[in-house]
């Protein structure tokens, strides 16, 4: 049976992707799109809602990494996936909960930091403090325990960690990284896998916490000084504003990858 994998080399869920076929012996192609593909006029119509990485297993095409994983799992019965029912939704209901509240504000934050998008500052400050409100929340999750399933490795597992490396590179600065000593020590079990060397960057501990650069607020025109009686009114000539430059990005998210992965600091 035919299966491709296809998306971006450098997109971290495509390279969790191929590290979950790695590890439960199943043989994919893998189809690489170049960086510039969401910009062609035609890629919402090749692929739907904008999402990459996809699959294609035959003529059908699954769509997310998350459901990539689950389903590369379950087809080899795999014991990253348990087939106890009870033990297998607690795996999906812990991926759904980090794409939904872990992942989903750190991806607010980051694109701003490497001058992807913009974001004002109190938008920044207030995403940064939901993203500290979930890691804390994970930390309890995570209290006790090897894995998020307890002794046993899931699929979870490496998405989520995978998943974590930028944010620990980039948003979470060492006072912070203490106050999540659970988290910190099942991220670097899960990293120290023989086989995540292979598709994953190691994971590296950011020495401060990087801050987008924020834009500049436009002051408020003054209001021109009223006139005494008989003296003339002179009216404020209007400055044309030079046209806004398009905001360039600081670095590309492969830059991004390029750059920390090259980096001496080590988790």
């Amino acid at each position: 049976q035919r299966m491709k994998l296809i998306g971006l080399e450098k997109c971290i869920f495509l390279k969790t992707c191929k590290l979950v076929a790695k590890l439960v012996g199943a043989e994919i192609e893998v189809e690489y799109l170049p960086a510039e593909v969401r910009t062609q006029k035609d890629f919402n119509k090749k692929y739907p809602f904008g999402k990459l990485p996809v699959f294609e297993v035959e003529s059908t095409r699954i769509i997310g990494a998350s459901n990539i994983i689950r389903y590369l799992a379950k087809k080899q019965s795999s014991a990253l996936y348990p087939g106890d029912l009870l033990k297998a939704t607690q795996v999906d209901s812990f991926i759904t909960v980090l794409e939904v509240e872990v992942f989903a504000v750190a991806f607010k934050i980051l694109p701003a930091i490497f001058g992807l998008k913009e974001i004002d500052e109190k938008s920044f400050f207030t995403a940064q403090a939901d993203f500290k409100k979930v890691m804390m929340s994970l930390e309890e999750l995570l209290k006790g325990k090897k894995y998020l399933l307890g002794d046993e490795l899931s699929i979870a597992d490496y998405y989520g960690a995978a998943a974590l490396v930028f944010p620990f590179m980039t948003i979470i600065d060492p006072g912070f990284a203490k106050s999540l000593k659970s988290v910190v020590e099942w991220i670097k079990l899960v990293t120290s896998e023989p086989e995540w060397v292979n598709f994953l960057p190691k994971v590296r501990f950011a020495q401060q916490a990087l801050k987008p650069t924020f834009p500049k607020k436009e002051k408020a025109p003054v209001e021109p000084k009223k006139e005494g009686r008989g003296q003339a009114q002179s009216c404020p000539t209007k400055k044309s504003k030079p046209p806004r430059s398009p905001r360039t990005p600081l670095m590309s998210f492969q830059t991004l990858h390029s750059t920390l992965t090259n980096s001496s600091m080590t988790l």
